[in-house]
């Protein structure tokens, strides 16, 4: 077997484990309920309510989950991106570029934050329902297909995705990350070339570091592409990043 066919192996056995997530986020949401229904039945003995099962669920995804595993939750269990990797799969834009439009996703879930927050203290906190979600979450798809050609297929996660930056916040920390032997390392810029997110691999490999830029949602694509085979998974604490 090749490395273009090992790659794509991998890749699609990825994709369809977030397939899997994709069709059970979505069922659990729109078919049995929304997860924070599901939730409140678990937390209202302690008297948390709703809220309270919210605020949970959110704790465990955007903080608990990338403190650990860093970023796996984007490219491994969210119910979106499923679509958008199938998509990037065969047509996927490479050597996408940093640019300050990444600080929006940060911009986008402070204000919705700030109104939650002001809606909660004057007793208006209300979910939306379950109708209203499923739009959301179809425009999602819809428009991150769309802007797929001039953005790269995870333009949504990196631009606009409010958990995302919750979640690309508390990753720098987190113990999961793709490291690099500086050995093999050529500097070839195939890892950055790849990149859904456009992180540079090579960059953090020279400096001796694991991947903890806040773009890297460990995908591995970068670990198959490495024509030297220098990248690697690991799961330790880093010094320097805490």
């Amino acid at each position: 077997m090749d490395d273009g066919v090992k790659i794509m192996a991998f890749q699609k056995k990825r994709i369809a484990i977030m397939l899997f997530f994709t069709a059970f986020w979505f069922t659990l949401f729109y078919v049995l309920g929304t997860v924070e229904l599901s939730l409140t039945v678990a937390v209202l003995e302690i008297g948390m309510g709703i809220v309270g099962a919210a605020f949970i669920f959110t704790l465990l995804r955007c903080i608990i989950t990338p403190l650990i595993f860093g970023r796996a939750f984007c490219s491994w269990v969210c119910w979106s991106p499923g679509v958008f990797d199938l998509f990037g799969l065969y047509k996927s834009k490479t050597n996408l570029r940093r640019n300050k439009w990444l600080y929006l996703k940060y911009v986008v879930a402070a204000l919705l934050i700030f109104f939650g927050l002001r809606n909660l203290l004057a007793g208006n906190a209300n979910f939306p329902t379950q109708q209203v979600s499923l739009m959301k979450d179809i425009s999602v798809i819809i428009l991150g297909l769309l802007f797929a050609f001039p953005f790269g297929h995870r333009n949504f996660c990196r631009y606009l995705c409010p958990p995302g930056s919750l979640i690309a916040y508390f990753s720098k920390w987190g113990l999961l990350k793709i490291e690099g032997e500086i050995t093999k390392c050529k500097q070839c810029g195939t890892c950055k070339t790849n990149c859904p997110m456009g992180v540079s691999a090579k960059s953090y490999v020279q400096s001796g570091d694991r991947i903890y830029d806040r773009e890297c949602i460990l995908c591995g694509k970068c670990t198959d592409v490495c024509p030297e085979n220098a990248l690697k998974y690991s799961f330790r604490r880093d010094k320097d990043t805490w």
